[in-house]
Order: C-alpha cells, then structure tokens, then sequence
C-alpha cells in the first residue's frame, strides 16, 4: 500500500536532541540548578503579591518549575498514538510542530482535568516542559495530593512513560 503525504510527514519529523557540547556555557549553568524535595518554594523565589501591586519597581523572582521534561519527538509519537487530527497539508515544518505541541497539551489538559501548559525550559535535555506548578503560581493552584497523583500518573499513561 502507498503511503499517503500525512505518513510521510510523520515519518520525517524527528527532531534530534541537543547535545550538552552544542549548549553554550550559560544554558548548561542555569540547567544545574538543582531544586529542593517536595514542593517547598525557597524564599528567594516566593512572589510577593503584596508588594507586586504596590511597589513599580518590584522585579518577580525566578520561577521554578514542577515539570514533566519531553522533546517534540514525544510529542509526535504520542500525537500518532492517540490519533489526534493532523496538521492540514502545507504548513511548513515549524508550523506542524507547534500544531501538534498544541493539540498534545489540549489533549492532556481535557484528560487531566487541570490547567497543564507547556514552557520550553533551559534544558540540555528537554525541549519542553509539562508544567504542573511553578513557584509563583503553587500557593493557590496546588492540587489535593491525591488529585496530584491522579494527574501525574494519567500523563505518564498518556506519554507512555
């Protein structure tokens, strides 16, 4: 059987990882950063809402981020799996993979029942995150633990991990 355009373009969409020698030194600094256990935010990154609103020249802190780490490769595997609808044919390559990044974290979203985005992090490894938290937002989104687990394990069925 022939293959049809659609199948051709799924098969040529990999997208090779980083390695960390072509990551400029700055990048691969800021990825060590290492993160304290649990779900603690570090007073140097707490958001002062109080003084955000009061104060103009009040600068936000870094944010931390409660992720899942996957590459656009993750992406399209799990676009294939669950058969979302394909990026009409045309688009360059660039634009079908922000489309399928799109409708995996739509699907994602609706299968969790929760607000999860995506963030292209300062990573060697990943090229996206799956954010669940972040430090500026965790004091008022923090999910009931056993809500918590429920999301993190249906996104680790949807993505097979």
């Amino acid at each position: 059987m022939a293959s049809t355009t659609e199948e051709v373009t799924y098969e040529t969409m990999f997208c090779p990882r980083r390695t960390p020698d072509d990551v400029p030194d700055g990048i691969k600094e800021r990825a060590k950063l290492i993160l304290p256990p649990g779900k603690e935010v570090p007073a140097k990154y707490r958001l002062d809402r109080v003084r955000l609103r009061r104060d103009p020249d009040y600068v936000k802190p870094e944010r931390l981020y409660w992720a899942f780490g996957i590459n656009i490769q993750d992406c399209v595997e799990y676009h294939r799996k669950h058969n979302l609808p394909r990026p009409p044919p045309g688009f360059e390559t660039r634009s079908i993979w922000s489309t399928i990044m799109w409708d995996v974290e739509e699907d994602l979203r609706k299968h969790c029942n929760y607000g999860l985005r995506f963030l292209s992090p300062v990573s060697v490894e990943y090229a996206l995150m799956i954010i669940i938290y972040d430090s500026h937002s965790i004091a008022y989104s923090k999910l009931i633990a056993h809500e918590e687990d429920e999301v993190v394990q249906i996104i680790k069925e949807r993505m097979d991990t």
